[in-house]
């Protein structure tokens, strides 16, 4: 048996609401319900006028940073995912990382590592001049920085920045729904899917894979609030990606993504996946290897630095590591990934969602989860926090990266122990 970490990215197993929505997809090329449905339920969750559907998140970036992109522009992020790097430097614009100094250590415990260096933004801002910033973008979680959550705190902060400057402020909302489980498990006040419309409440623009939170097999999107960029932008959605209603998606797959960002913001389902993802870090930690702490959402990244401290980071160690596992004697394959300023070499593993529960890593569960038949947080793995979610509080500093405590109860249709 082959367990395929390589990524979470369009390996999830869709919910049979979800196969169920696929049944119903109008595939009109103009007027289709199921671009209604699609673009009623963005506009609830980011708050945004414009929707424009796209086969996937880097043809949003392509869209959005292509357009406002070009020789003598500057992108900022905490850190660019490889494909926004890619699409701002194939315009000739500079891409510049600025994430907070803690997260450039693998081994500190900090519960927000994928913030954004505010005092950093500021001085970049003044030394490359305001008018020559074309966004600032703000990843949740940040993936290239080890999967780290953002907090509300920081987002509020950039955008502070942003509007102080007259600068577009964009959110990458790959893992939005994985970024809210942090914010309302360390960061007071906040209880459901309302954080995830507060984040987008402070966007001017949001680009999204729909292969990470919306637990689908394909789709994106770009989402706009300004009335002028959005009409620029659609005429080039159309030239590349299809007509307004449907852009790079079919019916089916626009109604498969509506409902996949409904059932991703289920508690047990976020306590499932994140715990689940800690299960598998804390089982490398045991076994001696350096890893990025604490263990964020959607993956367990290696420091491969740490792990081969005799190949230099221009060698791309991550790379080397994963390449070599394979070809052993385990049946694990894994995802390679290496930091922009090359600093922070990262091997990821990124269990798919909803694929795997704890129990079936240990070889005891049979059965894919889907909405009704799926293992409760793992057979009853639950963040250590005693009082109900909805009215938790954040756990303290020595609890962050631990095991959540265990029981027998599961839900009907699992087969593992109970």
């Amino acid at each position: 048996m082959l367990i395929d970490l390589l990524t979470d990215s369009g390996t999830s197993a869709m919910s049979s609401e979800q196969w169920a929505a696929l049944m119903r997809g109008d595939e009109s090329y103009a007027g289709a319900r199921s671009w209604e449905r699609f673009e009623a339920e963005l506009k609830d969750l980011t708050g945004m006028p414009h929707i424009l559907s796209t086969h996937q998140g880097r043809a949003a970036e392509r869209l959005l940073h292509g357009h406002l992109g070009g020789k003598g522009k500057v992108f900022m992020s905490s850190t660019h995912f490889d494909t926004t790097r890619a699409n701002i430097w194939f315009s000739g614009a500079e891409a510049v990382d600025l994430p907070v100094a803690v997260g450039r250590d693998p081994q500190a415990l900090d519960p927000f590592k994928g913030d954004h260096d505010v005092e950093a933004l500021e001085r970049t801002i003044a030394r490359k001049g305001a008018a020559n910033v074309a966004t600032v973008v703000l990843a949740v979680t940040n993936n290239s920085g080890g999967g780290q959550p953002v907090s509300m705190g920081n987002a509020k902060a950039v955008q502070a920045v942003c509007r102080r400057h007259g600068i577009l402020f964009v959110l990458d909302a790959c893992r939005i729904a994985e970024n809210a489980w942090f914010i309302r498990d360390r960061e007071p006040g906040y209880a459901d899917r309302s954080i995830a419309q507060e984040m987008f409440g402070l966007a001017d623009a949001a680009t999204m894979s729909a292969k990470k939170d919306a637990l689908v097999n394909m789709g994106g999107f770009l989402t706009l609030r300004n009335d002028r960029l959005a009409d620029e932008i659609t005429y080039l959605l159309i030239i590349t990606e299809g007509y307004t209603t449907y852009g790079g998606l079919s019916g089916r797959d626009m109604e498969a993504v509506a409902q996949g960002l409904k059932e991703v913001f289920d508690p047990d389902y976020l306590d499932h996946r994140i715990t689940s993802t800690r299960y598998l870090g804390e089982h490398l930690m045991a076994l001696g290897a350096p890893i990025m702490r604490p263990v964020g959402g959607h993956a367990v990244y290696v420091d491969a630095r740490g792990l081969y401290p005799h190949i230099a980071v221009e060698q791309y160690p991550g790379q080397a590591g994963v390449c070599a596992v394979p070809h052993r004697r385990h049946p694990v394959r894994g995802g390679g990934s290496v930091s922009s300023a090359s600093t922070m070499p990262l091997a990821r593993s990124s269990p798919p969602p909803w694929t795997w529960c704890a129990w079936r890593s240990r070889g005891a569960c049979t059965r894919r989860a889907t909405s009704t038949t799926w293992c409760r947080a793992s057979h009853g793995w639950w963040p250590s926090a005693t009082a109900p979610r909805a009215s938790a509080s954040p756990r303290s500093r020595a609890s962050w990266g631990t095991s959540p405590r265990t029981s027998s109860r599961c839900r009907p249709g699992c087969l593992g122990p109970r």
